[in-house]
């Protein structure tokens, strides 16, 4: 049964992949190992969402953000971090809203301009609040907040290369 998405960034040499893939344990282990077999330094996210995974992730590779909520598991490629469900809100409520990767630039100046400089200050505005000031972007914001996407991962098969999952989006246009 397929559980987390999984948000990895893979590095070999200069080649650098942002990539999410739908993984239970056992893929886990065999996505892993594969990827350490040819050579691959992983630094990976596993969440309910792509982009609660993505930002494990970067905990990782940022040691300035904080890890509140975020278990640390060693694979054969390279740490894992991994954000327990139900604890989205925990992990994501202290990172700036500067790392919603699903929101526009000129949407996160105005967050800020809003007084709205974390992710967990837009928790606290209602879903209602956020469209009456922000528009169609307003629910978009308020699943962000709450560790939910709109790049849903497809398929439901193991994917023929690690980086074949792919993400679509359905978030409103700028």
């Amino acid at each position: 049964m397929l559980k987390h998405p999984f948000c990895l960034r893979a590095e070999k040499l200069n080649a650098r992949e942002i990539f999410c893939v739908p993984a239970d344990p056992g893929h886990r282990r065999e996505l892993f190992a594969a990827l350490a077999g040819e050579g691959f330094r992983v630094l990976a996210g596993a969440a309910r969402s792509c982009l609660v995974a993505r930002l494990a992730s970067l905990a990782l590779r940022r040691p300035s953000l904080p890890r509140r909520a975020l278990a640390v598991e060693s694979t054969p490629a390279g740490p894992l971090a991994v954000v327990p469900e139900g604890q989205e809100a925990a992990f994501l409520a202290p990172l700036p809203v500067g790392l919603l990767w699903s929101v526009p630039a000129g949407l996160k100046a105005k967050l800020i301009a809003h007084g709205l400089f974390t992710i967990g200050d837009v928790a606290r505005v209602s879903a209602a609040a956020l469209g009456r000031r922000f528009g169609p972007w307003g629910p978009l914001l308020a699943d962000c907040a709450r560790g939910e996407d709109h790049h849903m991962v497809s398929g439901t098969r193991r994917p023929k290369s690690a980086g074949a999952g792919t993400g679509k989006s359905t978030a409103p246009r700028a």
